[in-house]
């Protein structure tokens, strides 16, 4: 690496780089923790899930909670009222007449993509407490796929 003094380029120091990123602000464990979190966020909130109709299933906590409530206020309502629909729908369309069974397998999908992202959320936040150093923590990478 060189820089440019008096019209010359120079070799950078191993000191001169140390000091630098000594200037550059570490986050603390907590804002990594936090940052990781909401990037998992924006990243469920951008790749939806495909599922077997070809329709593409939003996958964001929120909408996780509400087919899990959705399914469970259907499971309770059916007790007294045989003759009670459940409904759901694919991104951007509206709320169709779903079969329970389908539903439910369409929760257990979402599971199941959801998961491994999670898995490398909670992987990350573990590395990031168990390092050694706060430049070390910061050095910890978190990807979930191309593009994240």
């Amino acid at each position: 690496m060189k820089k440019y003094v008096n019209g010359e380029y120079l070799e950078i120091t191993s000191e001169e780089i140390s000091a630098m990123e000594q200037m550059i602000p570490l986050k603390s464990r907590a804002e990594l923790i936090s940052d990781s979190k909401a990037a998992l966020a924006v990243y469920l909130a951008a790749h939806p899930l495909t599922w077997v109709d070809g329709k593409t299933y939003n996958v964001t906590e929120d909408k996780q909670a509400l087919l899990m409530g959705n399914i469970a206020a259907y499971q309770i309502e059916v007790q007294s009222n045989p003759a009670a629909v459940v409904t759901w729908n694919a991104s951007g369309e509206e709320c169709t007449v779903w079969d329970i069974g389908q539903l439910c397998a369409l929760a257990v999908a979402i599971k199941n993509y959801v998961k491994p992202l999670v898995a490398a959320q909670q992987a990350y936040e573990v590395a990031v407490m168990s390092a050694a150093t706060d430049a070390d923590a910061n050095a910890v990478q978190l990807a979930y796929g191309e593009g994240s």
